[in-house]
């Protein structure tokens, strides 16, 4: 759910802004070394059986270096979290209630979160699975309306090109 709306709100925002400064080329160049780095993680932590990060840090690093990474991710994932909460709360102002205050649906989305922090790790996935196979068809309709918009309007531009 967060890269459909990083995909729509922030991505376009960031590429435009800094479309003179390498952002495109940064994204080519990002694609390679993004997926080398997974898949080193990903062998790395397979070397941990059954255990997470933060077991991996306390058991293998001091408590001096553990305990300091420990609260810069997780005050780096509070961070991200509540950009996406705020991103969430501004589209549906914007598209679905504009009249709407926004600190209010900003504390029906935090409610939704809180119910949703004191369910089973299963029920949130399948919660979190049945939204994405619910938006995604809509998603799917969008870009191909935007393609197909764009595709059209170059027919008409070509058909009144060749009947003058």
């Amino acid at each position: 759910m967060n890269m459909f709306l990083n995909i729509i709100i922030n991505v376009p925002v960031i590429l435009i802004s800094n479309r003179f400064n390498g952002a495109i080329s940064s994204v080519l160049i990002s694609i390679p070394i993004g997926s080398v780095l997974a898949y080193l993680f990903q062998k790395g932590m397979g070397k941990f059986n059954k255990k997470g990060l933060p077991e991996i840090l306390i058991g293998y690093f001091p408590i001096i270096i553990s305990y300091p990474i420990l609260w810069f991710l997780g005050t780096m994932w509070i961070i991200a979290g509540s950009f996406s909460v705020i991103t969430y709360s501004y589209i549906i102002k914007l598209w679905l209630n504009p009249e709407m205050d926004l600190q209010f649906i900003l504390g029906i989305i935090l409610a939704f979160i809180m119910y949703g922090a004191t369910l089973k790790t299963k029920s949130v996935l399948y919660i979190c699975e049945i939204v994405v196979v619910m938006i995604l068809p809509f998603v799917v309709l969008y870009c191909l309306r935007c393609t197909l918009v764009t595709i059209f309007a170059l027919f008409i531009f070509l058909i009144c090109l060749t009947t003058r």
